[in-house]
């Protein structure tokens, strides 16, 4: 799938917790930012069953109002404000490699919109990540990285995580290798 590149905006990206309002475009960035980088590891028909379970406008509805999950957008300024990623905090999920790590949380999802990678949006989010959770009294942070997705592995280096550990992760039959990577936020 080509990318159209779009102008870049001034800098300025308002990062806020995400709303209603912000549901469909949510849909849309994650659709095909997990299309764009995953698809070539799934078969179709396990792609459209991801999709379909975990970006649609009800299932987004349902993780808003959830309280095992933040969920913060990155929106461009101007008159017409638009979502440009968004980035999801998972609280009580479990990984093996991580239950020694003290009062721990998860990113679970960071996605930015593929036409704006690049000029700072991802920075943002992960940086208002890390705030909310120090606030909320966590001390460690963790995620995990397709093994093959370096763009993501070098951005996550970069912001101080390193890989603990390794597990599988499942969409429909196919199952791919995630690096657990951890950070420590004190």
């Amino acid at each position: 799938m080509a990318v159209t590149p779009i102008a870049q905006p001034s800098p300025a990206f308002q990062i806020r917790p995400a709303t209603e309002a912000d549901v469909h475009q949510i849909v849309d960035i994650g659709r095909s930012v997990f299309s764009v980088e995953f698809a070539h590891t799934m078969t179709p028909e396990d792609l459209v069953k991801y999709l379909d379970e975990f970006y649609t406008a009800p299932q987004i509805l349902s993780d808003l109002s959830d309280p095992s999950y933040t969920i913060f957008v990155a929106s461009t300024s101007g008159p017409d404000p638009r979502v440009a990623g968004f980035a999801y905090l998972r609280y009580g999920a479990h990984e093996p490699c991580v239950e020694s790590y003290p009062k721990r949380v998860e990113l679970w999802r960071l996605y930015v919109d593929s036409r704006l990678q690049s000029a700072g949006v991802g920075k943002l989010l992960m940086q208002r990540c890390f705030s909310s959770a120090i606030d909320q009294g966590f001390r460690t942070m963790w995620l995990g990285v397709y093994e093959e997705n370096w763009r993501a592995q070098k951005f996550y280096f970069k912001h101080g995580f390193e890989k603990v550990g390794e597990h599988g992760f499942w969409t429909g039959d196919t199952v791919t290798t995630d690096w657990i990577v951890v950070k420590s936020l004190v």
